[in-house]
């Protein structure tokens, strides 16, 4: 008989215990929705990368605290056994379970008449589990309120998510200027107070990061250390010191310049994307486009993503935005080029099929003037001229094979009997960056050379004057124009609608030209 109405008290505390579990779990789990709730709410307005990682713990963790409250809560045998007496059983049960191991006659009689209760006593029937509708119905609209404040986006959202991947950024550099300090302090030719110094400039820097807010200040900040060492490098009069404070740009940049091609990858996915037109894909093309400009510092790319947004993302502008990060790529190709070769002395071959004859410039790697003849553009016309390669031109006569000498001393087409004498082998030679070469003007005489309209059926008029047209131009070094027309040429070959192959094939002739 004891042994019967502990058993019975016992289920009757377990079914109490999971009512109490319900009740707790939910009050408490209503308590973390409303703190996460207003912790989402106030991330929509204040830059807060971690407001929903922050808000799921909360949830979590009062879930997890309503257990513990609701075992802090569990009824002892004794309440059990009177919350079950108060079904109408006038204290049968605690009378009976306060009488467990006594055998006298008096308790086995109220231990008989316990049990005859409990057996007539339905515990699902008369402690059923409930769950309050009200308390559930406020819980489920905090959950839908959770759901939705953790997915609307906002310009504040979207700042913490820039700030974030700043941050991260700046955490990678800062570990980079540490390994950089190191290879400092390994540089036996620099003085200590050469390195106090740079080691103070990479700290400086450093701090720098951590302040960035946005990629434009993680930039600055980036080129303003590299500046400083390379500055500090000039200064030097050690070779190795030199070479290890070059090293150590070297790296910063080679590494920054991965992160922008990544950046502008991710540019050319998100602007693909926005052709459907929708508001989400546009606003992620402009995120990815303002992201590019300001790691790459390109004003003008800033500029169109700027344009685009503030038009609503107009179709206009899109095409515009994309033509600016078309051009974009072609400005950070040029500068690339230019970066690897240093200004050093021009590698490839200059003009196609060994020939290059160009206004007195002496052309590389090949044959220039072939089937012996080797004339400058413009200068053929005078007796004993020189042509280029160690090949010796000689002409009996003004202007040979029909060739018009526009531009030489004598103005107008030559003709004559006259020959040119030169060797077929020219003799390999290297220009170099400080060469000059001119850079030629177009000027008109005061006449009309021809009159007539082109591609037309009209019948045209060949005139002769005393003027014709000449070319003018000014002696400058290679190296100081070569990037600009390299640039210009980038610039209209990605904006034109030329076949992939073919624009490789031009960018790797201007690449010649260096």
């Amino acid at each position: 008989m004891d042994k019967k109405i502990a058993t019975f008290v016992k289920k009757v505390r377990k079914r109490l215990s999971k009512q109490t579990i319900i009740d707790t779990t939910i009050v408490s789990l209503i308590v973390g929705f409303i703190v996460a709730v207003i912790e989402l709410v106030i991330s929509l307005f204040v830059p807060n990368y971690y407001a929903i990682p922050v808000a799921i713990e909360i949830v979590i963790v009062s879930f997890f605290l309503s257990l513990v409250l609701a075992r802090m809560r569990t009824p002892s045998l004794e309440k059990a056994a009177l919350i079950a007496d108060s079904k109408g059983h006038k204290e049968k049960i605690t009378t009976a379970l306060g009488l467990v191991g006594r055998e006298d006659a008096f308790c086995i009689l109220q231990k008989q008449d316990a049990i005859k209760t409990i057996e007539n006593f339905n515990i699902k029937k008369e402690f059923p589990l409930r769950f309050p509708a009200k308390r559930m119905g406020i819980l489920l609209l905090l959950a839908v309120a959770f759901c939705v404040t953790s997915l609307i986006d906002t310009p504040a959202k979207r700042l913490a998510t820039t700030r974030h991947d700043v941050k991260k950024i700046a955490y990678e550099e800062e570990k980079k200027l540490e390994e950089a300090k190191k290879k400092i302090e390994k540089v036996d030719a620099l003085s200590a107070e050469e390195k106090e110094r740079l080691e103070k400039e990479i700290d400086e820097a450093a701090r720098d990061m951590k302040k960035a807010d946005s990629y434009e200040d993680l930039k600055k900040a980036e080129d303003r250390v590299t500046k400083k060492i390379e500055k500090e490098a000039e200064t030097l009069k050690d070779a190795k010191a030199k070479e290890a404070l070059s090293d150590v740009t070297n790296k910063a940049k080679k590494d920054w310049a991965k992160r922008v091609e990544q950046a502008r990858q991710e540019a050319k996915e998100a602007q693909k994307k926005a052709v459907s037109g929708d508001d989400k894909s546009a606003q992620n093309a402009y995120e990815s486009m303002k992201k590019l400009a300001e790691m790459s510092g390109d004003e003008q790319l800033k500029t169109a993503a700027d344009n685009y947004k503030s038009s609503g993302y107009d179709n206009e502008e899109y095409l515009k935005a994309t033509k600016a990060l078309k051009e974009s790529e072609g400005k950070e190709y040029a500068e690339n080029k230019e970066g690897q070769n240093g200004q050093q002395g021009q590698q490839g071959q200059q003009g196609q099929n060994g020939q290059q004859s160009q206004n007195g410039q002496q052309g590389q790697n090949g044959q220039q003037g072939q089937q012996g003849q080797q004339g400058q553009n413009g200068q053929n016309g005078q007796n004993g001229q020189n042509g280029q390669n160690g090949q010796n031109g000689q002409n009996d006569g003004q202007g040979t094979n029909g060739q018009n000498g526009n531009g030489g001393q004598n103005p107008g087409s030559g003709t004559g009997p006259g020959w040119n004498k030169g060797s077929k082998n020219g003799a390999e030679r290297s220009a170099k960056i400080n060469e000059n070469v001119t850079i030629p003007k177009g000027e008109l005489g005061d006449d009309d050379n021809l009159t007539g309209k082109a591609n037309g059926n009209d019948t045209s008029k060949k005139q002769q004057s005393k003027q014709s047209v000449t070319w003018a131009g000014d002696k400058v070094d290679y190296g100081s124009v070569s990037a600009k027309y390299k640039e210009k040429a980038y610039k209209k070959v990605n904006g034109s609608n030329y076949p992939g192959s073919m624009k490789e094939k031009i960018r790797h002739y201007f690449d010649g030209l260096e």
